[in-house]
């Protein structure tokens, strides 16, 4: 018996050719039109965040089985995408997603969310199954590794340079000097996380000096190894990356496995050398009182945060008012252009894993 997927029917050729838009990322509809004429596009969004969508705008979601979509979005109407066959996310995270798929009311049953290779270009993507896969999900996480790579560099050398005291005094007409500048080639970066955003943080890192130290999820062989970690360690060896690092920086995802993988006494590990904190990955890899508590014992000496346990931070929160910790409101990986984005889209939508993907759901149903 042939293993070769069915072919797809001419009327269902018609079908894939039709791609909703549910986002709120400016010129994604034209830019698709402009780049690909055989692409019918439908565009259903709601105009703010506090505007809800019209019940004819819910009915054609329903019909979507080509969607481009923020996760955010998506997620609280998941149950409702009945034909959905392939999303392309316009995020490099799938929080918003699986936070809907695991929450106690969703419709779904035996919900599980797991990661695979899909093509040299997007390298993790999830498939959202329940006993068969009920859509494909791609997303943008290659896209990322530049814009996130160049954040925590600008983030280490303003600490270093000490650049943020002489804003301040320039603002007060101070002339000082600041001693007790480290050159970045005497310094050790602890990567959690290697994947391809992980990767280019180290790359930057290493090219630039510094010792770099990685935590994977497994032993690789040495031809798989990322060539810009001079040491890997497991999650059995975090005490001796946390300890032998003068930044921590996270990129790890959220799951049940990184959830608080920091938080209680981990970083009292870090007491010697008393490292910087970078998170750009998600805030749950630790709770807040043990970061405050960390900070407060001086295991590490201060935190830049790009991501939070609950976002927005709220305005009350005790991290706006510690000097040892500089916030921004998770803009590391700024969103890439609407055309970057549709000439990511495009160019699965032609390959054959995609069709292949495809035409196997088409033909369960």
């Amino acid at each position: 018996k042939s293993t070769k997927p069915p072919r797809l029917t001419d009327e269902r050729r018609m079908m894939r050719h039709l791609v909703h838009i549910f986002s709120r990322e400016p010129g994604l509809k034209e830019s698709i039109v402009s780049l690909c004429k055989d692409i019918e596009v439908r565009e259903v969004c709601p105009l703010s965040e506090s505007q809800s969508l019209a019940p004819d705008q819910i009915d054609e979601l329903e019909k979507a089985e080509i969607l481009i979509s923020d996760p955010q979005l998506v997620g609280p109407i998941l149950t409702r995408f009945k034909n959905l066959k392939w999303m392309q996310s316009t995020w490099a995270g799938n929080d918003s997603m699986t936070t809907h798929l695991t929450a106690q009311d969703t419709k779904f049953d035996n919900v599980m969310v797991t990661y695979f290779n899909l093509t040299a270009e997007l390298t993790i993507h999830a498939i959202i199954a329940t006993e068969e896969p009920t859509f494909t999900m791609t997303r943008m996480a290659d896209t990322f590794g530049h814009s996130i790579s160049e954040y925590v560099i600008a983030q280490i050398i303003i600490h270093e340079r000490h650049l943020h005291c002489y804003w301040q005094q320039q603002n007060d007409k101070i002339w000082q000097q600041h001693r007790g500048i480290r050159s970045l080639q005497s310094l050790t970066i602890g990567i959690l996380g290697l994947g391809n955003i992980g990767s280019q943080i180290a790359k930057v890192t290493k090219n630039i000096g510094m010792t770099t130290w990685g935590l994977v999820r497994r032993d690789l062989p040495l031809h798989e190894r990322c060539r810009f970690i001079d040491q890997c360690r497991m999650q059995s060896g975090l005490d001796e990356l946390l300890s032998e690092s003068d930044y921590i920086c996270n990129i790890l995802p959220r799951t049940p496995k990184t959830k608080n993988l920091l938080s209680g006494n981990v970083l009292k590990t870090c007491q010697m050398k008393k490292p910087i904190f970078i998170n750009v990955g998600r805030g749950e890899i630790i709770d807040d009182n043990s970061l405050v508590n960390a900070i407060k014992n001086d295991w590490i000496s201060g935190a830049i945060l790009d991501v939070f346990n609950n976002e927005p931070l709220p305005a009350d929160h005790i991290f706006w008012t510690m000097p040892q910790i500089t916030i921004t409101p998770h803009i590391s990986g700024p969103g890439i252009s609407s055309k970057g984005l549709v000439v990511t889209y495009i160019s699965q939508y032609h390959k054959g894993n995609i069709d292949t993907q495809l035409s196997r759901m088409y033909c369960r149903n």
